[in-house]
């Protein structure tokens, strides 16, 4: 479910942000805290031109009966532009049926951004009620529909959290700093509307973390806070494997020519033809591991029984258990997929190109997800040689341990530098005639497969987010790991 820009109304200048809040009776000081909270967010907003409407159902009582008027409520939340709802122990009486209402008009005109939150609260077995009951049904709904929910502490972590929300909702033509930074985040695939199929019993966590943007000198002109979800897959011995939600949406898979052509003439590399023609693909939602596979895990994996052939336990060369595997064909990355799918009943496998780079560019449109170059406190590659205007820094010479540079958008993190990651395609020499619906581009049996990223050892130029690198797919290398995505459940 992917929604349409805001249709925002304009007044004198002043942008209206419509905002429904629905919540059951248990949860009323949280409602009128998030009230004041709203109209101290609007002394910050009307100086940017806007201003939040907050619509609760008590505007819509009969002064005489203090009934509710059903017509004009149900118009009010078609109107909105956010719904919001809250939940504690119990659905209540009408929320259930302002979230049907509120879904409905998503579907009706993609326009409706739904948020919906649930307080933590510590309940025993013998407090479970029919209204407990409803209220896990609703949650089981929810998971089946592929509405992502969040959890919140107190009145203060609602309040951070639903700000986080309002920053990447607000116009970028209101957000002065967005418009004077060179990457440009596309909000359509930030939607709390993720319709990624939660995994059957496994609960979605959600993670903060810091996004950075630098520009053609490689200085940071920008460091934001973001939020996504994840689940966790337990492997055995404390070994564990974050897949990150990832929202489905449309991008443009490569370059245009005209780059192309100006990146040919300045590296002296025709390779970069392969990344034509620029073409649009819509990508179904998934989650994708949230570090490339580390040799801790695969380790754990490599000792589940054998499905097609066997695998070396150890096989990398530069040893850590939070490093990245290494020389590991893609054979051996298939079988890892493989067994882990037998073992969790979830389906794993490689990324496809389309999903790769969708993830990697997490609405992004410039050379890397950091902006128009990287630097070597961004990532790990080989940092001698310039992309844009950045100093020149340092090679390392050898991977290093997962998660210790900035993330993107979604959350994912290494997906520039540090070890070339695997993908399910054959190779294409070019993308004519490729797939826009971002399935694996398979032509029947192909020695040659398609890498992502860059490594360690790798220039600028060839960790880009559009670069695509051709090995053989029995190619080992301390320069070639893998991270694993994770599709629909089973349901047998």
């Amino acid at each position: 479910m992917e929604p349409k820009d805001l249709e925002i109304v304009e007044i004198s200048n002043i942008k209206i942000i419509k905002i429904f809040l629905a919540s059951s009776s248990e949860l009323k000081s949280d409602r009128e805290q998030f009230e004041i909270f709203i109209n101290r967010k609007n002394k910050e907003y009307i100086r940017k031109g806007i201003f939040l409407e907050l619509v609760m159902w008590e505007d819509f009582l009969d002064a005489m009966s203090r009934t509710r008027l059903q017509d004009e409520y149900n118009k009010a939340i078609a109107n909105c532009n956010v719904f919001v709802s809250l939940f504690l122990t119990k659905v209540g009486q009408y929320t259930e049926e302002e979230f049907e209402k509120a879904l409905a008009t998503f579907k009706a005109n993609k326009r409706l951004l739904i948020y919906t939150y649930f307080k933590d609260s510590s309940i025993s077995l013998s407090q479970v009620t029919s209204e407990i009951n409803r209220l896990l049904d609703f949650k089981k709904k929810l998971s089946d529909l592929g509405h992502f929910y969040t959890n919140y502490a107190d009145i203060n972590d609602l309040k951070y959290k639903f700000s986080e929300q309002l920053n990447k909702i607000i116009p970028d033509n209101i957000q002065q700093e967005i418009l004077s930074t060179p990457n440009v985040i596309n909000d359509d695939l930030i939607s709390i509307i993720n319709s990624v199929p939660s995994p059957p019993g496994v609960g979605l966590k959600d993670f903060g973390f810091q996004v950075v943007t630098v520009n053609s000198r490689g200085e940071e002109v920008k460091r934001t806070q973001s939020q996504a979800q994840y689940f966790t897959e337990e492997l055995g011995n404390g070994i564990t494997l974050d897949m990150v939600a990832i929202a489905g949406g449309k991008f443009l898979m490569g370059t245009e020519d005209e780059e192309i052509e100006r990146l040919v003439k300045k590296f002296g590399w025709s390779g970069l033809r392969r990344e034509k023609p620029q073409h649009e693909v819509t990508v179904q939602p998934f989650f994708m591991g949230k570090y490339p596979v580390t040799q801790g895990q695969w380790k754990a994996v490599a000792s589940l029984p054998k499905v097609k052939r066997d695998l070396e336990a150890d096989p990398s060369k530069f040893k850590g258990g939070n490093r990245p595997v290494e020389q590991v064909s893609w054979e051996d990355a298939e079988e890892f997929c493989q067994r882990l799918s037998k073992q969790t009943r979830r389906e794993y496998r490689l990324p496809t190109e389309a999903e790769w780079e969708y993830a990697c560019r997490a609405g992004t449109t410039t050379p890397f997800h950091f902006g128009e170059t990287i630097t070597d406190k961004l990532a790990n590659y080989n940092a001698s040689q310039t992309y844009a205007s950045e100093s020149q820094g340092e090679l390392r010479q050898k991977t290093t341990a997962v998660g210790i540079f900035s993330p993107n958008v979604f959350g994912l993190y290494d997906m520039h530098g540090n070890v070339w990651e695997w993908c399910e395609d054959d190779f294409h020499e070019n993308y004519g005639g490729a797939p826009i619906d971002g399935i694996a581009w398979l032509s029947g049996f192909s020695s040659a497969k398609v890498m992502r990223g860059g490594s360690w050892s790798s220039y600028p130029l060839f960790c880009r987010s559009a670069i695509r690198y051709i090995p053989t797919r029995d190619d080992r290398s301390s320069r070639i790991g893998f991270r694993v995505v994770c599709v629909a459940p089973r349901t047998t």
